[in-house]
């Protein structure tokens, strides 16, 4: 019974990785004084990641690449660096933290100057394909053609 299991396992990752499934996190809190919002996508067991970030205010994503190691975070963006690692809520059992077990992320961003403290709280994880589009489940239209429409949304609401 164990093995027939375990080959259900190990068939089952298979396909996942074959299939290209990534964990979509989704996290939003503040950078200094600013609200911003962050998407960073991350295969089980890799050590790099992707995303973007942006603040509230533009609605504009900025590009991420970076990696993890152990219980700490570096992505890179044009303009600056985050240096993060995984909050917990104490429930980990002197586990190392990562996106499974945490509730957020802390540290700092730079780009050189004086650094800016960074908070944010996971939302929302998902998994799905690596080239799953982000809206799909309310729009038809490409990624960039929705974000334009909410971009232009929310000036035209703030313009009155």
């Amino acid at each position: 019974m164990m093995s027939e299991m375990w080959k259900a396992f190990t068939a089952l990752f298979a396909i996942n990785a074959a299939v290209g499934l990534v964990n979509r996190t989704s996290l939003q809190g503040d950078l200094g004084q600013s609200q911003i919002g962050m998407t960073l996508l991350v295969k089980d067991g890799d050590t790099t990641v992707s995303g973007h970030y942006f603040y509230a205010k533009y609605l504009k994503d900025i590009p991420l690449t970076g990696t993890i190691q152990a219980s700490d975070l570096t992505l890179y963006a044009e303009g600056g660096t985050f240096k993060l690692h995984f909050v917990g809520n104490g429930n980990h059992a002197n586990q190392p933290l990562n996106f499974q077990n945490s509730v957020g992320l802390a540290g700092e961003w730079s780009n050189g100057g004086r650094p800016l403290f960074v908070k944010l709280q996971i939302t929302n994880v998902v998994q799905t394909s690596e080239d799953a589009r982000w809206y799909e489940q309310v729009t038809a239209e490409s990624d960039a053609a929705f974000e334009a429409r909410v971009q232009d949304f929310k000036r035209a609401v703030l313009a009155g």
